[in-house]
């Protein structure tokens, strides 16, 4: 599958809209510690609803967070299989991955210009 079938296919795979009880639904168990012990929740509640977009990467600003290689080498990995991965969640006004920054890493990686966000609306 080439780059831009698998982002529509990516897009259409996902509700237009979502709540944030529904993304913590989908993130938690890869985030348990940072609901517990980090900030988490409350950037990612910090908005009613979020909205799925198609970004340029260019457009996010990545590097926030320390970054697992081997995560991003995984995701890389389904990817190139065409394993559809939830959306980056994504804070528009703080320029901020809230969640997915190690798919954001893999995409990157892979010179994708484009990938799916939930925007935190």
């Amino acid at each position: 599958m080439n780059k831009e079938d698998f982002i529509r296919k990516w897009y259409n795979s996902f509700p237009e809209n979502i709540e944030p009880y529904e993304i913590q639904q989908n993130i938690i168990e890869d985030h348990i510690r940072d609901f517990e012990e980090g900030d988490i929740a409350d950037r990612l509640f910090k908005f009613k609803s979020y909205k799925k977009q198609i970004v340029f990467l260019a457009k996010i600003r990545g590097g926030q967070w320390n970054i697992n290689e081997q995560k991003v080498a995984r995701f890389k990995n389904k990817i190139l299989n065409n394993e559809i991965p939830f959306p980056i969640v994504y804070d528009k006004r703080k320029a901020s991955i809230i969640d997915g920054s190690h798919r954001y890493e893999a995409f990157k990686e892979l010179n994708f210009e484009q990938v799916v966000c939930y925007i935190g609306q």
